[in-house]
């Protein structure tokens, strides 16, 4: 009886859902982004969620490429959370000692007003920017507060403060000047190799190996040494010295 059960309850960690790798399409000839979203069932906004693509990048799909056709368990989970439009950003900056009446203080808080308290008025303007909008939910080829990809967040928080940049990745790694990654500086962009070759990832660097962006699960707060981004960083751009330049 005993070996039956443990026999048992060995099948059913085999075939846990979350011991399974993440079912991968590899891209034929001729294939685009709805054929294969069509074929498996899903939307394309769903596709390209799974797999960081956005509305510009997502007409380049190469034969041979590897998309993911469901969420990918590797990527790591949101850090927290904090209201959107209009948020009272000093809750979680923390430039007061005084939490909103009501309001539990959120421990990611202290982190990032260490981040702002290092950080010059050009980085804190566009930190301030960047930390409003935590919790947005992704969408493909979204640009606004209701829902972004990837580079449409960091178009839309650098616009805020009066840097203009281009609308994707790959187009935003052109400009700016390379960043070594052991001078980075609250306000850099980082860039990461995620779906295909080049830069098809971006994010808002932070400060302490910290960097805001866009994933599949929203607007979030992640480490550069988390495995997944680490494993998959591709480069530093700093694109502004002050808002007044624009790029």
């Amino acid at each position: 009886m005993r070996s039956l059960l443990i026999a048992g309850a060995l099948m059913c960690a085999l075939a846990s859902p979350a011991l399974a790798a993440p079912q991968v399409h590899v891209v034929r000839p001729g294939e685009t982004l709805y054929s294969i979203a069509h074929e498996a069932h899903l939307s394309p906004e769903s596709l390209a969620r799974y797999n960081d693509l956005e509305g510009g990048r997502a007409g380049t799909l190469q034969p041979g490429q590897r998309l993911l056709l469901q969420e990918d368990p590797a990527v790591p989970a949101r850090v927290a959370t904090a209201p959107v439009e209009g948020a009272d950003v000093t809750q979680w900056t923390g430039d007061t000692a005084v939490v909103a009446a009501g309001r539990p203080e959120n421990s990611a808080g202290g982190l990032v007003g260490t981040f702002l308290a290092r950080s010059a008025a050009y980085a804190r303007e566009v930190s301030h920017a960047a930390l409003s909008f935590i919790g947005v939910p992704y969408a493909w080829g979204g640009t606004t507060a209701s829902g972004f990809d990837c580079s449409g967040y960091v178009q839309h928080v650098f616009a805020m403060i009066g840097v203009h940049l281009p609308r994707t990745a790959d187009a935003q790694y052109l400009v700016g000047r390379r960043v070594p990654t052991g001078h980075l500086q609250a306000g850099d962009l980082v860039f990461f190799q995620t779906y295909a070759p080049g830069a098809s990832h971006v994010g808002i660097y932070l400060g302490d190996g910290r960097f805001a962006h866009s994933s599949s699960h929203g607007v979030m707060v992640s480490s550069l040494s988390e495995s997944y981004w680490a494993n998959r960083f591709l480069g530093a751009k700093r694109v502004a010295a002050s808002h007044n330049v624009h790029s």
